[in-house]
Formats: C-alpha cells, sequence, structure tokens
C-alpha cells in the first residue's frame, strides 16, 4: 500500500489518525504492475433480490407500526416495557452562531443547524467551563439529543 501510496513504510504505531502521514508536497502517482488493494464488492443477483425483499417487509413494518401507534397516542397510552434509550432521539448538528448567556457565567447560547425544514435551533448549553474561547466552538459538529414523550 506504501509502494501505490509512493509514501515511506510506517509501523502501525507511527501512522497518524489525522490523515497526515504522507510528506507534504509528495507526489502521489499512479503504481504499475502492482496488485489491487481492495477488490470490488459486486452483489449477486439473489443477494439484491433478498435485500429488496428484507426493505419491502421493513417498510410493511413500519407501516403497521406507525398504525398501531397512531391508536395508542389517540388513547395517550404509551407501552410501559419500551426501553429509555429508545426514546432518545440523536442528531449531528452544526455550530453557526455562539453567544454568552447575559444572566449566565457557565452557559452559552448556540444557534445549531439540524438540517431541519424550519430551521436551526437555539439551544443554551454549559459548555463555557469547558470550550473558554467560544469561537473555537462555531463551526463545529455536536451531538444534539432529544427526549422523545411518546
Amino acid at each position: 500500500m506504501f509502494t501505490q501510496l509512493m509514501a515511506p513504510e510506517k509501523t502501525l504505531r507511527e501512522l497518524s489518525s489525522g490523515f497526515d502521514n504522507l510528506i507534504p508536497g509528495a507526489s502521489i502517482g499512479i503504481a504499475k504492475n502492482l496488485p489491487v488493494l481492495f477488490s470490488k464488492f459486486e452483489q449477486k443477483k439473489e443477494q439484491r433480490e433478498s435485500l429488496a425483499d428484507a426493505k419491502t417487509k421493513k417498510k410493511q413494518k413500519q407501516q403497521q407500526n406507525a398504525n398501531s401507534s397512531q391508536g395508542k397516542s389517540k388513547k395517550g397510552a404509551a407501552d410501559p416495557n419500551q426501553d429509555m434509550f429508545t426514546k432518545v432521539l440523536l442528531k449531528v448538528g452544526v455550530i453557526e452562531d455562539i453567544k454568552e448567556h447575559a444572566d449566565a457565567d457557565k452557559l452559552y447560547i448556540e444557534t445549531i443547524n439540524l438540517g431541519e425544514e424550519k430551521g436551526a435551533r437555539q439551544i443554551v448549553s454549559g459548555l463555557k467551563l469547558h470550550y473558554p474561547d467560544m469561537l473555537a466552538l462555531k463551526g463545529r459538529k455536536v451531538i444534539v439529543s432529544f427526549f422523545i414523550c411518546f
């Protein structure tokens, strides 16, 4: 692999997780007469058909669950055996704007884009003690959790 990338060989311990293992300015060319690193994955016709069947069954099950949950929501009763973790929704968002909270010493007010149609959300968080330089947070990705009440 190092030969194909025209990079010096390194051990796993020497490799960096920051993808900066290549020497700056090094040219990367096409290595000739070397084995292919990764072969192309091709699905067989049976695999594609079984995958399509599985997707169809999943959609049908989701529709059945949606229909049954609509009945439950009308009654106002949630499943008492539902695991608490299934009531948490996690979304990745990008901090578009950040400012200090006017009435609190430990809080920031962030405008976070979660890719929703209604636009960015304004969220208050206690990150000020952990990130005193609020400008370092602008443009960073964050995970926002929501508790879903059925």
